[in-house]
C-alpha cells in the first residue's frame, strides 16, 4: 500500500473481526503491551443492559468474557494469556474495568 503525502498526514490502520467468536485472545507477548497507558474511558462504559445502547438485541456482553478467564486453568488447558484473572469481593464496575483492560 502507498500512502501519499505520508510526511503531511496522519495514518491510522485497524484490523478486526466483524463478529467476533471464541478464542477471544492475543499473543501472551502482549500481556502487558498498554500497562502504562491510560485509554479514555467512553461515557457508555459502565452501562450494563443492552436497552442504553439503542441495541434491540442483548449481543455479546463484555462481562461474558469474566467467567471464562476465570475458569481458564480447569482441566489443565490454557486458552487465554494472563489467566485465570480473580475477581472475588470486587464491584461489577471494577471487574467490568479488569475485563476491559485485558482487552485493550
Amino acid at each position: 500500500m502507498v500512502v501519499k503525502n505520508k510526511s503531511r498526514q496522519t495514518f491510522f490502520m485497524m484490523t478486526h473481526f466483524k463478529a467476533t467468536h471464541e478464542p477471544f485472545d492475543y499473543p501472551e507477548r502482549h500481556n502487558l503491551l498498554n500497562e502504562n497507558i491510560e485509554l479514555p474511558e467512553p461515557e457508555s462504559l459502565y452501562d450494563f443492559e443492552h436497552k442504553n445502547s439503542g441495541r434491540l438485541h442483548i449481543g455479546q456482553l463484555v462481562e461474558n468474557l469474566t467467567e471464562r478467564w476465570e475458569n481458564d486453568k480447569k482441566n489443565n488447558v490454557r486458552r487465554y494469556p494472563g489467566n485465570p484473572i480473580k475477581t472475588k469481593n470486587l464491584s461489577k464496575k471494577e471487574i467490568k474495568i479488569k475485563n476491559i483492560s485485558k482487552i485493550c
